[in-house]
């Protein structure tokens, strides 16, 4: 089932399998409530939700205590998780620095605490902290705690680090400048190094400020860098994001910032930045598809090449108030390929052109390897010996020049790009030409935009293009919206064909049992027999009386072969009464 929406989580990531730790989620009611760990496999894109006891039988809890804004670190199969803050039933907030232990390799998974060696003590309790993993270490910094003295929020960038060898903290000697205090930010491991991006802090009048700094921390020498970067293309300051490292690349999504003239904080816009953590350059990801919500408090995992996107809350102008979510984004980030991008340079482009194409007069540069590469028709036409072969023009009839070139750049580019108001168009030349894929893309684009006055004409092109599952969507629209179907010129205007499909159609949604479909069937050959116009002419007169009986609603059903101004028309309020022409009239 989908997890709760939350912010405030983790998301670490063991054997492709995410597990999505802690956070807080809001209910309706305004009661606050810590999801259950949810584990998503990444293969199967399954959810699931291990049940956990939480004692082990001699009152021992076993579960670790209600949280958000902690850190979890990954080592082998084990997650450790470290801080974090919690408010209470009564309002009253708890700073955390307990060390916890998922071991994912038990069924279900099972929770511990490290060993507690004498005389050794964790950092101070935080929330909003970082926690990288370098080598069997994992190094903690920065955060936030409130004083219980004065009740004010102190900033923390002090470096911790645990060893899960000795079960040991440390606490370095670190050189250099250090970061300003901050939380919220994000911290990355390159190498033996940690990279620290933005954040919260304050500035020398002990105000709050965005930031978007970085800062690299050697583990090796425990010295710290800023490394100089262009201004011009610094990414927004922002807070509670997330950066996750690919290939020494770091990506940036998400947060927010804080707007001190309207004392309110809003979402970063929800592009990706890019971090080159060898050249040491920013650069604004291109990124294709839907872009998720902006959102802040969220949490990512990597797998693979790909950086998973949990969750978080975004600020409801409307509402106003926090919307917390539970969608799972993902962000591939592999090399696309080229391939479109190449060819679309020589797409109606005489460059090393070595055929023209003619089209309503018009003439379109175009290459003889693509056209024969990529589709059947040009193929058979360039290199069966047609005199087409030979020439240096071809003349292309029957088709207008902008649906030739939509098709034409599909055939350059491999990509689909066109409107719903030649989709048709465009379906008949696919058809024509013996492109499927194109076909189908066109099927699809046209069901999405079918409408009362289009669809018989439709309905027509698509039984003349064998576009059997095309004919089916517009049958099932047609009797879904019989009533306002006939009212239109595109009835009045059916084949005989396609009038008795839609009868046929009627019939099976209105009488759905096997004897009265094998009647409606039975009556139907019996129709199309020689010398028996009059008996079907009748039994489609008491078949359609019977579907008037179902509340289809009344309107202008004419017979066939009666046009609109006909006067054999007869009332506009007539029983549905399809009628066969006269032999005479073909």
């Amino acid at each position: 089932r989908p997890r709760k929406s939350c912010e405030g989580h983790t998301v670490s990531v063991v054997d492709r399998t995410l597990y999505i730790l802690f956070g807080k989620h809001e209910d309706d009611n305004g009661v606050v409530h810590c999801p259950e760990l949810t584990m998503l496999d990444t293969d199967t894109m399954m959810l699931s939700t291990p049940h956990l006891e939480v004692g082990n039988g001699r009152g021992v809890r076993t579960i670790p205590d209600d949280r958000e804004g902690h850190s979890a670190a990954v080592f082998g199969n084990r997650i450790y998780v470290f801080g974090g803050t919690w408010t209470d039933m009564d309002d009253q907030t708890i700073y955390m620095n307990d060390l916890h232990i998922l071991d994912t390799t038990t069924k279900p998974p099972s929770w511990s605490t490290p060993p507690i060696v004498a005389g050794n003590s964790p950092p101070m309790e935080r929330e909003g902290h970082t926690a990288v993993v370098i080598g069997h270490r994992m190094i903690v910094f920065g955060g936030t705690w409130v004083s219980d003295i004065d009740d004010t929020s102190r900033y923390l960038n002090d470096v911790h680090v645990y060893d899960t060898d000795s079960h040991r903290w440390l606490a370095p000697d670190v050189h250099g400048v250090p970061p300003i205090q901050r939380e919220g930010h994000t911290a990355c491991a390159a190498g033996r190094r940690m990279i620290v991006f933005g954040g919260a802090g304050l500035d020398d009048l002990d105000s709050s400020i965005n930031l978007c700094d970085l800062h690299v921390l050697d583990t090796d020498t425990w010295m710290w860098s800023q490394p100089t970067l262009p201004s011009d293309v610094l990414p927004q300051e922002r807070r509670y994001h997330t950066a996750t490292i690919i290939d020494r690349k770091m990506y940036v999504f998400g947060g927010q910032y804080y707007d001190p003239n309207a004392d309110l904080h809003f979402e970063c816009d929800n592009i990706v930045s890019c971090f080159d953590v060898e050249a040491m350059c920013w650069d604004t990801l291109q990124v294709e598809g839907q872009a998720p919500l902006r959102r802040a408090c969220h949490s990512a995992g990597v797998v693979g090449n790909k950086i998973h996107v949990v969750g978080g809350r975004y600020w409801d102008i409307s509402e106003d108030d926090y919307i917390f979510l539970n969608d799972i984004q993902i962000l591939d980030t592999a090399p696309r390929s080229s391939f479109s991008s190449d060819w679309r340079q020589y797409f109606n482009n005489a460059h090393l052109s070595d055929i023209e194409l003619r089209v309503e007069g018009r003439s379109i540069p175009a290459h003889r390897v693509v056209l024969a590469a990529r589709c059947d028709h040009f193929s058979r036409m360039l290199l069966s010996g047609m005199k087409e072969a030979q020439a240096g023009e071809v003349e292309i009839t029957g088709i207008r020049h902008e649906v030739f070139m939509a098709m034409l750049e599909y055939l350059y580019t491999d990509q689909m790009d066109f409107t719903p108001d030649i989709a048709l168009e465009l379906l008949s030349a696919a058809d024509r030409f013996g492109l499927d894929r194109l076909k189908r893309e066109c099927i699809s684009l046209i069901e999405t935009a079918l409408r009362t006055s289009t669809v018989c004409h439709v309905l027509s092109v698509a039984d003349q293009h064998s576009a059997q599952d095309l004919k089916e969507v517009c049958l099932n629209f047609i009797t879904s919206n019989f009533p306002e179907v006939i009212r239109t010129e595109g009835f009045q205007g059916l084949q005989r064909e396609h009038l008795d499909q839609v009868h046929f159609a009627m019939a099976n949604r209105h009488y759905p049992d096997k004897e009265a479909k094998l009647e409606t069937v039975e009556k139907q050959e019996a129709n199309d027999k020689p010398g028996h116009s009059s008996p079907g002419e009748d039994a489609r007169a008491s078949m359609a009386a019977r579907m008037q009986g179902m509340s289809l609603g009344d309107g202008p059903i004419l017979p066939r072969g009666v046009s609109d101004r006909s006067p054999e028309r007869g009332s506009p309020h007539g029983s549905l009464h399809y009628a066969r022409r006269p032999a005479d009239d073909g």
